[in-house]
């Protein structure tokens, strides 16, 4: 009898089974089905053995207004995801660096439609900072939580250009132009070593003998050649570092109303130099280890390895009886002024190379030994 009860069991099972493989086969074609026409909105990458709600990896669909304009953009985001609920990116690790790569299909970049411009398209990578991008002890560090951005004071959700939010790491444009976000990029030259660098950025090399950071940090826009971004190091400390490029002092008085401000990053781009420097081998990163090469300022001052060199100014002196006189040019006074020479001209076009002239407090004169219709001084700094 419990075989034959069995038996009959087993039947009605597999009688069952075979009735539920239509069903499950039209379930089978249906998700296929619904998976070739697209997925809406995201979808996660779990690492193996993950535990936990949101993925470290995501794709998500966003679509919305950004800055009055409609934009469509499709994202691949590391340590971050979506939150539709709040419509606010999160960072998944708030410890650790979050990035986004950003693929417009509608709208513009970010903050290009308050110059007007409402199409510009991007491929976009943007990078969010983590708590390890601020030292121990740093009050910012705190300050970085779940959320990619902040609210303002007046309100309003900022997202991009932020220390809190996305910050541009590449970025490409519906013009085909391109845009670095960090100081520079890196040449490795298929193996040449060490390596050199394109960079806009602060020298970041410290003071060895102490000196306060607005006497001695300043803003450059050079080639680097075994120099990182920001000259606080070398590939190869055991060889020379060279910067070439422009220096600029850096606006240390651009907080409120003009107040000082320590941690100003503002090149001030007055008092520019041209410059080629150099720090030698075996010596600390520090200001005191550079040594210009040679350097040209922006009001004609000229120097090599310290040395001025003599470019002749042309100054047109005023005649009266026998003596002339000439103004010190902008720039020029009787402390750095070197009266190269003194060219008198006569009627018939004839020039003489007359006596030097004596540079006073506010002009630089002398005494004629002919008649001169005209007269000329070649002046230099020193």
């Amino acid at each position: 009898m419990t075989d034959r009860y069995l038996e009959l069991g087993a039947n009605e099972k597999i009688k069952d089974s075979y009735q539920r493989i239509p069903a499950a086969f039209d379930k089978v074609k249906a998700d296929v089905e619904d998976a070739a026409k697209g997925m809406h909105g995201d979808f996660a990458f779990f690492p193996p053995a993950f535990e936990g709600k949101n993925s470290p990896y995501n794709l998500a669909v966003i679509e919305g207004i950004r800055e009055d304009i409609p934009f469509t953009e499709f994202w691949i985001l590391v340590n971050a995801w979506y939150d539709r609920s709040t419509k606010r990116f999160k960072r998944k690790d708030i410890d650790n660096f979050s990035f986004g790569w950003q693929f417009q299909g509608g709208g513009t970049y970010p903050g290009e439609g308050a110059f007007g411009d409402f199409i510009n398209q991007g491929v976009n990578l943007w990078r969010a900072l983590g708590r390890k991008a601020f030292a121990e002890g740093d009050p910012m560090r705190d300050q970085i939580g779940e959320d990619i951005g902040y609210m303002n004071a007046e309100g309003q959700w900022i997202e991009y250009a932020t220390m809190y939010g996305w910050n541009n790491c590449f970025m490409t444009d519906s013009y085909g132009g391109m845009t670095i976000g960090g100081q520079g990029f890196e040449i490795d030259g298929n193996g040449v070593f060490p390596f050199k660098r394109v960079s806009l950025g602060m020298f970041q090399g410290g003071s060895s003998t102490g000196l306060p950071r607005e006497d001695y940090v300043y803003a450059y826009n050079a080639m680097l050649w075994n120099a990182y971004h920001g000259l606080f190091d070398s590939d190869d400390k055991a060889s020379d570092s060279f910067l070439f490029g422009m220096r600029c002092p850096i606006n240390f008085y651009d907080g409120e109303g003009g107040s000082f401000n320590p941690y100003s990053n503002r090149a001030s781009m007055e008092n520019t130099e041209f410059v080629w420097s150099k720090r030698a081998k075996n010596t600390p990163h520090t200001i005191e280890s550079w040594r210009d090469i040679f350097c040209l300022k922006d009001d004609g001052e000229f120097k090599v390895n310290g040395n001025h060199v003599s470019v002749a100014h042309r100054v047109n002196a005023t005649i009266s009886g026998g003596n002339f006189t000439a103004s010190f040019p902008a720039g020029y006074n009787k402390s750095n002024t070197f009266v190269q020479a003194v060219i008198g001209t006569k009627a018939n076009g004839d020039r003489v190379q007359l006596n030097g002239a004596v540079t006073l407090s506010n002009n630089m004169s002398g005494t004629l030994n002919d008649t001169y219709s005209s007269v000329s001084l070649l002046i230099s700094k020193y």
